[in-house]
């Protein structure tokens, strides 16, 4: 009877630990976990772009795409400094001018501004000191107008200032003076003219005064004429005009 109990024993302790060595070598399922992400192609594209943590696992480049689609920085291009030259233009130098504005011995006053362009290049040293166009400015320094018998009508102009090639402007010095034809000579001979038929008038008066009344009325005549014949000097714009400096000019030009 011991023996039967004994082999009953260890025939259920070893399927015991039979059925217990089965259950362990089955894997064990928890339905309240969540699935593993082993591999990042599983995971969902991200449309805003995949962080550092996301890149691909297979070795491709972790940049994020904002710093791949930065653009370069230019490379700081060092201006060369700027060069120079100095010319000379001698005293003497002529300049051919087109008036720009109309000047009149009867309206024009001194201090009036006077303005002229260059007709052609100007060059010194073998440099181009000034284009065609190029503005001079100057001034009105004198003017006579034709007021009184045997007046010569005068305008007197000084050039002050020539634009240069590079942009700037060089004081200079050069004058023009344009006069009228005096009128005495013709005009003493208008009013001797007018004196005598006064006298042939005169004499058709039968007394002495009528003399008187001719010489009076013939000088009359006379001044009149001779005062309308007289013609102030004119410079309309578009005058051409020469002009030669009065002292050397040194010019300083940027080299292009």
């Amino acid at each position: 009877m011991s023996v039967f109990r004994s082999r009953t024993c260890l025939i259920l302790s070893i399927s015991a630990l039979l059925l217990f060595v089965a259950a362990c070598g089955q894997p064990t399922s928890n339905p309240d976990s969540s699935p593993t992400v082993t591999d990042a192609e599983t995971l969902p594209p991200d449309p805003a772009g995949a962080t550092p943590a996301q890149a691909n696992v297979a070795g491709e480049s972790t940049v994020e795409p904002a710093i791949l689609n930065s653009p370069a920085k230019a490379p700081v291009v060092k201006r060369p400094e700027p060069r120079f030259v100095q010319v000379g233009l001698p005293a003497g130098t002529e300049l051919e001018l087109e008036l720009l504005d109309t000047l009149s011995s009867g309206t024009s006053q001194a201090g009036d501004p006077v303005r002229a362009r260059l007709l052609s290049e100007l060059y010194a040293d073998g440099q181009r000191v000034a284009p065609a166009g190029a503005e001079v400015l100057g001034t009105v320094t004198e003017i006579v107008p034709l007021k009184k018998f045997g007046g010569r009508p005068k305008i007197s102009l000084v050039f002050e200032s020539l634009a240069v090639a590079d942009g700037g402007s060089v004081p200079v010095l050069a004058s023009h003076t344009e006069e009228g034809a005096k009128q005495a000579g013709r005009d003493a001979a208008k009013i001797g003219g007018a004196a005598v038929a006064g006298a042939v008038i005169g004499h058709q008066v039968d007394d002495d005064k009528g003399t008187e009344i001719g010489a009076l009325l013939g000088g009359a005549i006379g001044t009149a004429v001779a005062a309308r014949t007289g013609k102030e000097v004119e410079l309309t714009a578009g005058t051409t005009i020469i002009v030669a400096l009065q002292h050397d000019v040194r010019v300083r030009l940027r080299l292009p």
